[in-house]
Parts: C-alpha cells; sequence; structure tokens
C-alpha cells in the first residue's frame, strides 16, 4: 500500500473509500485521533456540492463554483492522505481496494462512503434519452444540451407547440431545477435569442405523486398550485 512517508508506521490505518460529505467528514472526524493514519481515495480529487448543480447546469454559477478541493480541508492534519484514484475491486475480508491501475491499497480498518447513483426506475429508454444531474459533468452535460435547444428553437422556432423542457423528479433539485429553467426562460431567450419569446418554451416538473420529498407542505402546496411556469 502506498504510505505517506511521515506516517507512523504504529498508527492504525483507515482506508476511506470515496470523498463525498460522509467520506471526508469522516476522514476530519478522524483526523484529530493521532494514532490513526487515513487514507482518503475518490476518483476527483475535489468535492461537488449538489446543492448548486442545477445553477451550474442553468450556467449561473461556473463548476469551480460548486467544488472544493479536497486536499485543503486535511491540509492542516498531517496523518490524512488524500489519493486521486478509482477503485475498482474491493476485499472486504481483508479490508483492501484495487483501483483501476492494478494497485491496492489496504487498512486495518475500511470505510466505504461511495454514494449513489441515478436510479431511472427500469422506465424504458429513461438511461437512454434522459439527462441526470448528479455530478459536475452531469451539470456541464445538461447545461450544453439546454443552450442547444434554445439554440435550435432560434433557428427554426416551434410553430405552435412550445419547446416543452420536462424534470421528472419533484425532489428539492427536481424543484429547483424546474424553477430555474424557468427562470432562464424569462430571462435569457427573450434577451439573447431574437426570434425566441418567452412564451415559445415551457418548463415542467414531472413526478409520480402529489407531494414534493424532503420539501415543506406549504411549499409542496405552492408548487402544486402552480406546477408548470
Amino acid at each position: 500500500m502506498p504510505r505517506n512517508a511521515g506516517f507512523n508506521l504504529k498508527q492504525r490505518k483507515v482506508l476511506v473509500v470515496g470523498g463525498g460529505f460522509a467520506g471526508l467528514q469522516c476522514a476530519l472526524d478522524l483526523a484529530s485521533e493521532p494514532d490513526l493514519s487515513i487514507t482518503l481515495l475518490d476518483r476527483n480529487n475535489y468535492q461537488q456540492f449538489h446543492p448548486l448543480l442545477y445553477q451550474v447546469a442553468a450556467g449561473y454559477l461556473t463548476p469551480g463554483n460548486a467544488a472544493f478541493a479536497s486536499r485543503d480541508f486535511v491540509k492542516d492534519y498531517p496523518n490524512v492522505d488524500v489519493q486521486m484514484v478509482e477503485v475498482k475491486a474491493i476485499d472486504l475480508y481483508h479490508c483492501s481496494v484495487t483501483t483501476s491501475e492494478g494497485a491496492e491499497y489496504a487498512g486495518d480498518i475500511l470505510v466505504l462512503s461511495t454514494g449513489s447513483h441515478v436510479n431511472f426506475y427500469s422506465v424504458p429508454g429513461a438511461e437512454k434519452f434522459s439527462h441526470p444531474l448528479y455530478s459536475l459533468r452531469d451539470a456541464e452535460a445538461l447545461k450544453d444540451v439546454l443552450y442547444s435547444r434554445f439554440e435550435q428553437a432560434d433557428v427554426a422556432p416551434p410553430a405552435q407547440e412550445p419547446l416543452n423542457i420536462v424534470v421528472v423528479g419533484g425532489g428539492a433539485t427536481g424543484v429547483e431545477m424546474a424553477g430555474t429553467i424557468a427562470d432562464m426562460i424569462t430571462r435569457v431567450v427573450g434577451r439573447e435569442y431574437r426570434h425566441l419569446r418567452p412564451e415559445m418554451a415551457k418548463a415542467s416538473d414531472r413526478k409520480r405523486s402529489h407531494s414534493f420529498k424532503g420539501l415543506q407542505r406549504s411549499f409542496s402546496g405552492l408548487c402544486r398550485f402552480r406546477p408548470t411556469r
């Protein structure tokens, strides 16, 4: 296992896989224990701030505004080492992992905090034709798609039906994304695209139930009263 030369060999080794909120906080909480050496593994050397991804997707923020260097958080802790690697295999019995480059990392304690991924719920065509919003790469790709659609519609404006943008998911991210797209239509479309008018585009939020998960009932009621902007 690659070691930091400054680590005490008598320290117990903690291997943390995943540098998101949970993994990074775990490393920080353990960093104050002098008898532990912590190695944090993640495919990125930055932490993505998920609550701001919809702003990046809209072009209101740059990717740098929603990402923070992982090493900046642990720079004051000599017993924490951050490695940018992609884990491909995990051996729970031996508390070890193997990276895409074939390197092996092992520890006395293995912490898995690899996060979640998009669940398309086996909806036919969803994975192929929809655009997830789970990472900075997703946000940048979605921004390119949105503005590309505006450009195409500016060249050939929709004759009767508006340009429809459907957001699937009624949680906080879905509501924020739908509202921000509606704001884009109002603020950007009419100002930057001469052949488009705001009423030519429409954003709506599609969900399975009438409740917006994680939101207060009063706000959910407002969203139901005005489902489309």
